[in-house]
């Protein structure tokens, strides 16, 4: 059993940076003997402390999750766009990941109709995930039939009521008050007519209203409808996990690999708010990664006292704001300030280009057009297609480096 060594012990001294690819990082962290004798079970791949915080982490294997799907309908809503964004991987994982979104985006637009309202973000709540799911988030496990149970513990009205209350865009509104305006669709609808919803949200409050058991108790129930359309929705969830699941556990096996290489996961665990989530109580900690396929650049943390949960998104390791790269914004400065490497970043820009096009077009040797190609992969400025084996710029990388300039002034730390 591993045990915290005692100062009489000889502890190996970690050095305070570690290598990711050819570049050195700052390490938050060191290496740790766990406390808990739990720790030692062979799933935990790193020991780690942060001071006198200790924690062991962990990755989930590949299957499908409800919370991860209950948060992609989120993003559905709240930044769609950010789920088009390229993946990174060969060409073929790409179209694998990009058509299992594109079917579960569409079965989503034709069939939730006004429960979007459940999944529209208002005063930073989510009302399924923020509310409804909250209290059982930070669970390692999180099967189905706790959603449901979940659900079932609210009725029609109280369901209808929690919508009003945070939905609204300006101030919480008053249980007290939501029941008397339910009560007449008149004091409804005159109250919809003042009240600060975005519009969209005001027809939907009111459909909803109109269309089940609130309004009629001969229409169908509130909390049935949506117990279905989840339910529903989360067979098509599956469907579309395993369609692209080995695209997805070559992801999940890079993770590990990181892990086990440098003890943490960039962008994840040397994140400011995974440190603030640590440090809340002296409890040794399990860290609990959860990757989350069609979520993408989506990170969520939800902690107890004795653990952590962590919702990675798909390129969530390339945060632009992770502590680590922030530290090298001085270097990537150095980098464009190059002029021949800006001239070729611009050409690769501009279109694809292979290895032979760039000896040729700048007139240098293969063995320098290689070196040239490999630092800028390295950089994650370009990446390569495996296909037609060319060079292509990473636009999406490019701009997290700008909002880097913006953020920290580009000063060398």
């Amino acid at each position: 059993m591993r045990t915290r060594k005692t100062s009489s012990e000889k502890v190996k001294k970690e050095p305070k940076d570690y290598m990711q690819g050819n570049k050195k990082r700052r390490c938050i962290s060191e290496a740790a003997s766990c406390i808990n004798p739990k720790f030692e079970d062979e799933k935990y791949i790193s020991s780690r402390k942060v001071d006198d915080f200790f924690y062991s982490i962990y990755v989930k294997p590949a299957k499908p999750e409800v919370r991860d799907a209950m948060m992609f309908i989120n993003i559905a809503f709240q930044r769609r766009e950010s789920l088009f964004e390229d993946v990174q991987g060969k060409a073929e994982a790409r179209v694998y990941m990009r058509t299992a979104i594109d079917r579960l985006l569409a079965y989503v637009d034709e069939k939730i109709g006004f429960l979007r309202l459940f999944f529209t973000k208002s005063n930073e709540v989510f009302p399924l995930t923020g509310i409804i799911m909250h209290p059982e988030m930070w669970r390692e496990e999180f099967p189905f039939e706790l959603l449901l149970e979940l659900i079932d513990s609210y009725d029609d009205e109280r369901l209808f009521a929690m919508l009003l209350m945070f939905l609204h865009t300006k101030k919480k509104v008053s249980r007290d008050f939501v029941k008397r305006i339910m009560a007449d669709r008149k004091i409804l609808v005159l109250y919809l007519d003042g009240a600060s919803y975005e519009f969209s949200v005001k027809q939907d409050i009111l459909r909803m209203y109109e269309m089940t058991s609130l309004s009629n108790k001969s229409n169908p129930s509130l909390k049935v409808l949506l117990k279905q359309f989840i339910q529903n929705f989360y067979r098509k969830y599956e469907e579309a996990y395993n369609y692209a699941k080995k695209a997805i556990e070559k992801e999940i096996s890079e993770i590990e690999k990181e892990i086990r290489k440098n003890g943490d996961l960039h962008g994840v665990t040397d994140y400011f708010v995974f440190r603030r989530l640590l440090m809340r109580s002296r409890m040794e900690k399990s860290i609990c990664i959860e990757f989350s396929p069609f979520c993408r650049k989506n990170i969520e943390f939800f902690a107890s006292f004795s653990a952590i949960t962590i919702c990675a998104g798909n390129g969530v390791r390339t945060l632009a704001d992770s502590l680590a790269d922030s530290e090298r914004v001085g270097e990537k400065l150095k980098l464009l300030g190059n002029e021949r490497l800006f001239k070729i970043m611009k050409s690769i820009f501009a279109k694809p280009i292979s290895l032979a096009e760039l000896a040729s077009e700048f007139g240098i040797s293969m063995s320098n057009s290689y070196k040239i190609l490999s630092k800028l992969v390295e950089e994650r400025y370009i990446y390569k297609n495996e296909e037609d084996q060319k060079y292509v710029a990473n636009k999406e990388h490019f701009l997290n480096v700008v909002d880097l300039f913006k953020k920290y002034g580009g000063e060398n730390r």
